[in-house]
């Protein structure tokens, strides 16, 4: 075991040096022949593409393997077309220069183009292309190409709007092979970056994030982290999961929701689902759909309520993945602690701390039943209501307890401390978001006679029975026994109107600091 590891540590170095060298995947198809052949396949494909191989004696590795019927399955890569010629070629092109003909098939559906590049396409000789008369959007066009694909392929749904970097595919590919993932997603320019090394908004040159892009797609120990779902940008399936799952719900067209939806679907049928972070694509950005920006916040709001009628509850915020809070657990992410994510929901933010540090231990407790059915399927979730029932641990447990914007929802916020206290390691911390009632855009509402009441977040938010200011909030963790000794917060954009009435009370008597008006969201660390 010891030299298995040896070995795996030495292919990640040798790979990591030279990522375009087909000697270095020979020796990881080599390494996969004791533990996984469909992956040993793979790595014997990639290291004929990228060459300095003896040709012949791969190939005899492949024949071998085929000889024992070892599964390995094309990629079709499904593509939809909407008046983006130069895009479309920049897209086909990288998928062409990248990747072995023999790892996929390209399918091409056109929604009624009028810029020429239904001509293009139908000057290329390795594209299956169908042309609606109409737009029919990117659900239903998608299905179409899935009807067109070779029948035991694995199916890649990609936007046009995208470049396919050196190893991107490779490595989506490697990543549904492992058992009981059905589906993997990548990380791009434009979706939250997972990397250590790319954080915030992106400032790089297309060029610099393709040249990124062959240091990032490399080998890793530990190169995926599981998600409770991928967006539809560049997605790959595997066919069998995809079969049993169904295709894209065309309830969702023109588009929007659709990925979130398969997402939750894949998971009920059992599958787990794969964020790749050795696998950067390039994205430009739904050039088609922003092209008319009050149309496209139309069609998010119609589908949003589509997503949630179809599932009885509001999925996508139980969903919603806590970065404000995890940014606050410590920087060596080869650490190992317990944590504990009290209002878990169906359990991103527990996912994203397992793909982060591999040696925590997480588990969660969530009083929303429909939320808890997803999330038990992929982490440790126990289905309770933290002010009514005893959790089911020992005490002083855990290093760490998430509350993100829990206290609000109680009826009692002093006692669930208290509750929440018992079960922190003598010198463990709770991590708390909990929202500023002094908020200026809170106050100016009122004095307007507006509520903003929502369903979804904030202080409005319709399961919120509590509200805090910030003083509040020291003295409620105060009177349990627990010390603040970190306190930040989060700010709002604000309106001209907003802005305008800061600077008209700026000198009323006894007026808070200003930032403290600016804050919506308090982030505190409490120590036992």
């Amino acid at each position: 075991m010891e030299q298995r590891e040896e070995k795996f540590d030495t292919l990640v170095r040798f790979i990591e040096e030279d990522a375009l060298n087909g000697k270095n995947y020979e020796y990881l198809g080599d390494y996969y022949m004791e533990e996984n052949t469909e992956k040993a396949y793979l790595c014997y494909e990639n290291a004929l593409f990228w060459g300095n191989v003896d040709e012949e004696e791969i190939r005899n590795k492949i024949k071998e393997l085929d000889k024992k019927n070892v599964n390995h399955h094309k990629v079709s890569i499904v593509i939809l077309s909407y008046n983006a010629k130069e895009i479309m070629k920049g897209c086909i092109e990288s998928i062409r220069k990248n990747n072995p003909k023999t790892a996929y098939e390209l399918i091409v559906v056109d929604n009624a183009s009028t810029d020429g590049v239904v001509d293009w396409l139908k000057e290329q000789n390795d594209i299956v292309l169908a042309c609606n008369q109409e737009n029919v959007g990117f659900p239903k066009g998608c299905n179409q190409g899935i009807e067109l694909a070779e029948k035991e392929n694995d199916i890649m749904l990609l936007n046009n709007d995208t470049i396919v970097t050196e190893n991107a595919l490779f490595w989506l590919r490697m990543t549904i092979c492992e058992h009981p993932i059905g589906a993997a997603g990548s990380i791009s320019n434009m979706t939250e970056k997972v990397s250590a090394t790319v954080k915030g908004k992106e400032t790089r040159s297309m060029e610099e994030q393709l040249e990124y892009a062959r240091y990032n797609n490399v080998l890793l120990k530990h190169s995926f982290e599981c998600r409770v779902s991928l967006l539809g940008y560049a997605l790959l399936f595997k066919r069998t999961a995809l079969e049993k799952t169904g295709y894209l719900d065309e309830i969702f067209s023109p588009g929007c929701f659709e990925d979130l939806d398969i997402s939750i679907r894949l998971i009920q049928e059992g599958y787990q689902l794969a964020l790749c972070y050795n696998s950067f694509i390039f994205h430009y950005g739904s050039t088609s759909f922003k092209k008319n920006i009050d149309w496209y916040e139309n069609l998010i709001t119609k589908n949003f309520y589509v997503y949630k009628e179809k599932y009885g509850f509001d999925v996508d915020y139980y969903m919603n993945q806590r970065d404000d809070l995890i940014e606050h657990l410590p920087n060596d992410t080869n650490c190992a602690f317990q944590l504990l994510d009290v209002g878990c929901g169906c359990g991103s933010t527990m996912l994203r701390i397992e793909g982060l540090y591999p040696n925590a231990e997480v588990v969660g407790v969530e009083k929303c039943v429909e939320a808890v059915k997803i999330g038990k399927k992929l982490a440790e979730i126990y289905e309770m209501d933290i002010e009514k029932q005893e959790l089911p641990f020992e005490k002083s447990r855990f290093d760490y307890i998430f509350m993100g914007n829990v206290l609000e929802q109680t009826s009692n916020p002093r006692e669930v401390l208290r509750k929440v206290k018992k079960y922190l390691k003598p010198q463990g911390k709770i991590i708390a978001s909990i929202y500023n009632c002094g908020n200026v855009k809170n106050i100016y509402g009122l004095m307007q006679g507006k509520v903003y009441e929502t369903e979804r977040y904030g202080l409005w938010d319709i399961k919120n029975i509590q509200c805090f200011t910030g003083e509040k909030i020291l003295r409620l963790f105060e009177n349990v026994g627990l010390q603040v000794k970190d306190i930040t917060y989060l700010e709002n954009e604000l309106s001209e109107g907003e802005e305008l009435f800061l600077r008209q009370t700026e000198d009323m008597p006894n007026r808070v600091p200003q930032e403290l008006l600016r804050a919506y969201n308090y982030i505190l660390i409490a120590e036992n």
